[in-house]
């Protein structure tokens, strides 16, 4: 369950990419492309997020290789 969902009871709205074809009511295009611009950078700063977030794990990790016949603990 999201925290959107937990909150309100329900999940939240989809954001929908505005359409590419312009519409008569110049309040709607401009609404479309504010909406497009928004999305766009919570794509960014998601990607960053999921960058910075990868680097941080990835600090203590080391690269393993195991032959056939190594001895391994598993934590199940």
């Amino acid at each position: 369950m999201t925290p959107f969902k937990a909150l309100y009871g329900h999940d939240p709205p989809l954001l929908l990419k505005g359409t590419t074809i312009p519409c008569k009511i110049e309040s709607v295009n401009q609404f479309q492309d504010e909406r497009d611009a928004i999305l766009k950078a919570l794509k960014s700063n998601l990607c960053r997020a999921q960058e910075q977030n990868k680097l941080q794990a990835n600090k203590h990790r080391r690269e393993v290789t195991y032959q056939i016949g190594d001895w391994v603990f598993l934590k199940i």
